[in-house]
């Protein structure tokens, strides 16, 4: 059941069918009489409308737990049920693409991963919800990389990171960098095996890696209050340094996490790749 804020104060309870330009309509259920109920059709100038409450469709709290492969089908009908209230307030629309989004982008299909890029263009453009749109802009960068167009995805990124006002905009996108270059550095060194014979590739390798470095710790040095995106980037700098042969600096970085943010939800495995680090320092999780 929907619930339509009106602006006199008032309230009505019903389900929406359609929203226009200019009218919400809905269907109400009221008193016939003599114990029994009827349904009816009723409009609202959206000028009367404060704001809608949208209730849970059918199925929907169900859906939105689904995993696997089901859930790309199940949440894909959500979406197209949800899609025409994306710009009104209070509606969970853009989570639901996002969520879809992201889900998208996990599988090996190139056309899912244009269909999410889609998806975040459309919520980044029509969303009502400001932290829907910001997660949409920052999907869109993890999108880039996924379909390995990472030096767009460089670009987009220093882009937002120069343009956000927003802290949790640029956390996300500064992991995400730190990651990008991560994939760089992997790609560089097994293309060139020898990197450490050529001078050339070796000065780009250590740019490549400083960089990487620097986005993956800058959480933890300049927005240290925020524990869980410092503690992530502090594990990304783990893999970076495990994966250059720096175990002594990947150490103290496992330890900074579980000294610095033990309640954050990466505490657990710092402290599991430690112990792994004592016994065998071949088998740190990359």
């Amino acid at each position: 059941m929907d619930i339509l804020h009106l602006k006199n104060g008032n309230k009505v309870s019903g389900k929406v069918e359609q929203i226009t330009n200019k009218t919400v309509s809905f269907r109400m259920n009221i008193d016939l009489g003599r114990g029994k109920r009827g349904a009816v059709k009723r409009a609202v100038s959206l000028e009367k409308i404060n704001f809608i409450e949208f209730g849970l469709l059918k199925n929907e709290a169900t859906w939105l737990k689904e995993t696997g492969e089901r859930s790309s089908k199940v949440l894909r009908k959500l979406w197209d049920l949800k899609v025409p209230y994306l710009g009104q307030p209070k509606s969970n629309t853009g989570a639901v693409g996002l969520f879809l989004a992201r889900g998208l982008l996990k599988t090996d299909s190139t056309y899912h991963w244009s269909d999410a890029m889609d998806l975040f263009d459309l919520i980044e453009l029509k969303s009502w919800n400001e932290e829907d749109r910001k997660a949409a802009r920052i999907g869109r960068i993890r999108g880039l990389v996924r379909q390995g167009k990472l030096e767009q995805a460089i670009t987009r990124g220093k882009r937002e990171v120069a343009a956000a006002k927003d802290e949790s905009v640029m956390v996300e996108v500064e992991f995400t960098l730190g990651e990008i270059g991560f994939v760089k550095l992997k790609a560089l060194q097994k293309k060139h095996p020898k990197w450490q014979d050529d001078d050339e590739v070796l000065l780009e390798r250590q740019r490549i890696y400083n960089d990487s470095l620097d986005h993956y710790l800058n959480g933890s040095l300049f927005y240290a209050t925020r524990e869980e995106a410092s503690a992530r980037g502090l594990m990304g700098a783990v893999k970076l340094y495990h994966f250059a042969g720096r175990n002594d600096e990947a150490r103290k970085c496992l330890e900074d996490v579980g000294s610095m943010y033990p309640d954050s939800s990466f505490a657990k495995q710092a402290v599991e790749q430690l112990q792994l680090y004592h016994n065998d320092k071949k088998n740190i999780i990359e």
